[in-house]
């Protein structure tokens, strides 16, 4: 939630009068700047690693004890790294795919246990989900296995009364699409 997508949902959902949790890697200070710009409310700023199960434990465990309950979930992960399939190093190429794979199932965990019936959950995804490029095979299969993630979800969590959506937007006008053509 720290710039693009991630801060525009937040100011979104914050202007709409919801309390929202920031959460993206370090600095911080990011995360600070647009839960300033936020209107006033119970809005919590939780900078860690997404894709690091022992942060997401304890990530849920302050919403549970703040909160209570979640109404939504947005997971708005997204990470670029131009890798090649074959010649990249298997843990640079995995990078893409543990943070916004693993790091949406992780914060699904959390959060769909503090989801009543009729909560939300929306994972945004990518349409590089459905296209090829060169170098961009470990983005462009981890937007895949999320939409495919939120397919199954949604089957799992449809008879508690919850919705799950993935959102693949084509191009946005965001700092890590001008950079890195995504």
């Amino acid at each position: 939630a720290s710039r693009g997508i991630g801060a525009a949902t937040a100011r979104r959902f914050g202007a709409e009068g919801w309390d929202v949790c920031l959460n993206a890697l370090p600095p911080e200070a990011q995360l600070n700047t647009v839960k300033d710009s936020l209107p006033p409310g119970d809005h919590l700023v939780y900078a860690g690693d997404f894709s690091d199960p022992v942060f997401m434990d304890h990530l849920g465990v302050e919403l549970q004890e703040r909160w209570g309950r979640l109404d939504a979930l947005v997971s708005c992960a997204g990470v670029w790294w131009s890798v090649d399939a074959i010649e990249t190093p298997m843990e640079e190429w995995r990078k893409c795919f543990d943070i916004m794979v693993n790091g949406a199932l992780y914060i699904t965990r959390v959060a769909a246990p503090l989801l009543p019936a009729g909560g939300r959950i929306g994972h945004i995804t990518s349409i590089h989900g459905a296209r090829a490029g060169s170098e961009s095979s470990s983005y462009a299969m981890a937007k895949a296995a999320v939409n495919q993630l939120c397919r199954n979800l949604a089957i799992e969590l449809a008879p508690r009364g919850i919705l799950v959506n993935a959102i693949a937007p084509g191009f946005i006008n965001t700092a890590m699409s001008i950079v890195n053509g995504v």
